[in-house]
């Protein structure tokens, strides 16, 4: 029903004539007389002649004088100067019986229309659309449908845009009708954007009813969208001062606030429709919006309140479309304020039961956060004294192993000093075979000895929070210490060492550097075979200084490469005198390395030897 009341709102849109206010007699008066001006006047006026009629018969429709219209229509036809206005008097003609909903008239004339204008598009475009219009109102839907793309052919064909929209939504509305929803919504949009993309504002009442009738398409599957349009056009109605169409928008919103069981905001809508309707005595929808009332009051077990407004629909109901008589409207006014005093009501009792709800949630999130609190202490607790359990045994473990490494070096190293000792001195009477058990038992408790260095560095390092200390070094010390202790064992392999002189100083650790480049060179000379030379070189610029270590052993392969730095890693190159590796140097390399903030990179070749460089930055890099 919405649709087609909207749809003769389109059609009573283009009504051409002027603004009289008098009463319709008095109007009537005035065209005979112009009339019967006209008629005698020389030269002959035939557009002002024609102008009379047009609108006598109009006047004359509106008060009931069928026949007098009729004549005056016919003689329209008669004296009009051309085919246009012979249009425009079948066009108006045409809109009163669909506006009355006349519709065998209404056809009768749409068909005259089509017949008599074959070649001007635009008649025929308003035929076809009045011939739609009319099917509709009979519920021939397929037939209207038909006409409405006829009309729609016929508009493009005149160029006519304002016609082509006109006609579309209508064609819409029948979708809608047919129950196509999504192609309705669809015109329905285009329309919006054709209307909203103009200055006129008079096209702010069309864009506001087709968000009312986009809102309706989406009730009851689409609540979100509905409500949303509905919104929209309710806004705009309200913008534009539309009472009609802000409380059809305002029912609407009710029907679906209680759909989706939103009884009060339902209720405050529909009361807002009421109120709408009221302002201009229009009472067509009282029937549905006491209904919906009705409806609300028993679904809040207001029994009482919901018989008086089931009444009320049924009292306006009765009375059909044309109820607003005097009767009708003091009935409407009393029912209202019955209505508005039950929404005081309830908005009061949903206030009083919304404070009583935030009560209870106040409640229930301070003991919620109470509880926490208490959980939280709780784990802090039990935090603390898990913290402390593990200070303990850390401690205790730390003891256990100054203790084991201790335990483990002090008779290794007494054995590889009294080897030494007896092996050493001349004047123990020792066969060769003694002497050569003599020295391999030096050279397993040296293995022992380092090995057990070693894991003590490596757990220092990996398990406490070192001070690292560090200091100016002259480089030149650190040279001479590993010359000492390197020169004798590469002499015995045939391996020459050598390092240059140099100057340079550095801020770093003494210990571990000397410690980095011990595991360097020893691995150099390990891995070199005789008549073959490790050395050491020295580059200095503005941000480092660079410690290198090359030897002209077997190399790095690519995997080699990838796990050197990885602990107990087993390299595929072996030593080349038969000497034992941990696969801890070079992890202990990398560690102190970082210790110190330096960077130990490899460059090799597999076969070709190894480039190892220590990378030191400068305090002031």
């Amino acid at each position: 029903m919405n649709k087609l009341i909207v749809r003769v709102f389109f059609v009573a849109l283009l009504f051409w004539g002027s603004d009289l206010k008098a009463e319709n007699h008095q109007i009537i008066d005035s065209l005979q007389k112009r009339i019967a001006f006209l008629s005698e006047a020389k030269p002959l006026d035939s557009f002002q002649l024609w102008l009379a009629y047009y609108h006598s018969f109009d006047e004359l429709a509106k008060i009931g004088r069928k026949d007098d219209s009729q004549n005056a229509f016919l003689k329209s036809l008669e004296v009009a100067p051309n085919d246009t206005f012979k249009y425009r008097s079948y066009y108006r003609r045409s809109v009163w019986f669909s506006e009355i909903h006349e519709g065998e008239e209404a056809i009768r004339l749409a068909s005259e229309i089509i017949k008599k204008f074959p070649g001007y598009h635009e008649a025929l475009a308003s035929g076809y659309m009045f011939m739609a219009v009319a099917h509709e109102h009979n519920k021939e839907f397929d037939q209207a449908l038909s006409y409405y793309e006829k009309s729609l052919k016929e508009s493009i064909i005149s160029g006519d845009s304002g016609s082509y929209f006109m006609v579309k939504m209508n064609m819409a509305n029948t979708l809608f009708d047919l129950g196509k929803k999504e192609e309705a919504i669809d015109y329905y949009k285009q329309g919006i954007r054709y209307y909203g993309a103009s200055d006129n504002p008079g096209f702010k009442f069309k864009i506001a009813s087709l968000y009312n009738n986009i809102g309706t398409s989406y009730m009851g599957h689409n609540s979100d969208s509905a409500i949303k349009f509905l919104k929209l056009s309710k806004a705009l109605s309200i913008e534009i001062g539309d009472e009609f169409e802000m409380g059809l928008s305002s029912l609407n919103l009710g029907i679906e606030y209680f759909t989706v069981g939103k009884p009060l905001l339902a209720k405050a809508e529909l009361m807002q429709s009421l109120k709408n309707m009221n302002l201009i005595n229009e009472t067509y929808y009282h029937y549905d919006i006491y209904r919906m009332l009705g409806a609300i009051e028993s679904y809040n077990q207001n029994w009482t309140a919901a018989m008086n407004m089931m009444d009320s629909s049924k009292y306006f109901h009765e009375r059909g479309s044309n109820a607003m008589r005097a009767e009708a409207f003091a009935e409407a006014k009393a029912q209202f304020r019955i209505a508005e005093e039950s929404l005081k009501n309830d908005q009061l009792l949903a206030s009083n039961r919304a404070a009583h709800e935030k009560l209870q949630w106040q409640r229930i999130a301070t003991f919620s956060l109470v509880g926490l609190l208490l959980l939280l202490a709780a784990f802090m607790l039990f935090r603390y004294r898990q913290y402390k359990t593990i200070k303990s045994l850390i401690t205790e473990k730390d003891n256990l192993m100054g203790i084991l490494f201790h335990d483990l070096r002090s008779p290794m190293a007494a054995i590889k000093t009294v080897s030494d000792m007896i092996g050493e001195d001349q004047k123990v009477n020792l066969d060769p075979h003694s002497r050569e058990l003599l020295h391999e038992m030096s050279k397993v408790s040296a293995y022992g000895l380092n090995l057990v260095d070693t894991l003590f560095y490596i757990y220092e390092l990996e398990n406490k929070q070192l001070q690292i200390k560090k200091s100016e070094i002259e480089i030149a010390e650190i040279f001479g210490i590993i010359e000492s202790e390197f020169t004798s064992l590469a002499k015995t392999k045939g391996i020459e060492l050598e390092m240059p002189k140099t100057e340079l100083k550095v801020t770093s650790h003494r210990e571990f550097l000397i410690s980095i480049l011990r595991n360097l060179v020893s691995n150099g000379i390990k891995f070199s075979s005789s008549a073959q030379k490790v050395e050491l070189e020295l580059k200095d610029n503005i941000k480092h200084t660079i410690i290198i270590v090359r030897d002209n052993g077997p190399g790095f392969s690519t995997v080699d490469q990838n796990n050197m730095f990885k602990k107990f890693t087993t390299l595929t190159a072996k030593p080349t005198n038969g000497e034992k590796s941990t696969g801890l140097g070079l992890y202990l390399v990398s560690l102190m390395a970082k210790k110190i903030n330096a960077t130990i990179t490899l460059n090799s070749t597999y076969t070709q030897g190894a480039e190892f460089h220590l990378i030191i930055p400068k305090q002031n890099g």
